[in-house]
């Protein structure tokens, strides 16, 4: 952003902006859009780098500690690096329905499930908070449904010493 347009949305009130034309409005949002998705594309290099950096550390402790996805942390030389790996669950959708159709032909006399099938679309899923809360016994009957994968790691920084 410019100078000029930087002190202009700096120092102006909303009110202020608001009794700007219509065309400088659309040029300011323009130049800020092209500054956010510059600064996007910074931090995600900065990241890669991160990655880059740590990628091994954090596949070893990971290793040791027996998680795949969660928070974890690692110190090097009065900083600490934090991440974090979001854990995605998926589930099969003809398996957990084949499931489904088999409790619900034990627990109600519908006789035709593949007629419901055709007219009704349901998507089956199980939340990941339910899921470990069931019991072995149903976990396992489900399992084969389940894919679990892992979201993109994110990171985070900290000066030890603040």
């Amino acid at each position: 952003m410019t100078n000029k347009l930087k002190e202009r949305t700096d120092q102006a009130s909303i009110g202020e902006l608001s009794k700007s034309a219509i065309g400088e409005l659309y040029d300011l949002i323009q130049v800020v859009e092209e500054e956010l998705a510059g600064n996007k594309r910074r931090k995600e290099w900065l990241e890669a780098a991160v990655n880059l950096k740590y990628e091994i550390a954090f596949a070893a402790k990971r290793l040791r500690m027996g998680r795949d996805t969660g928070s974890i942390s690692i110190e090097d030389t009065g900083y600490l690096i934090t991440c974090n790996t979001a854990k995605k669950v998926e589930w099969q959708q003809d398996i957990l329905a084949n499931i489904a159709g088999q409790v619900n032909k034990h627990v109600t006399a519908i006789e035709s499930i593949d007629e419901i099938k055709r007219v009704i679309e349901v998507y089956y899923k199980i939340p990941e908070r339910a899921y470990s809360e069931l019991s072995y016994e149903i976990q396992k009957m489900i399992e084969p449904a389940r894919i679990l994968t892992t979201g993109k790691a994110s990171y985070k920084i900290t000066k030890l010493d603040e």
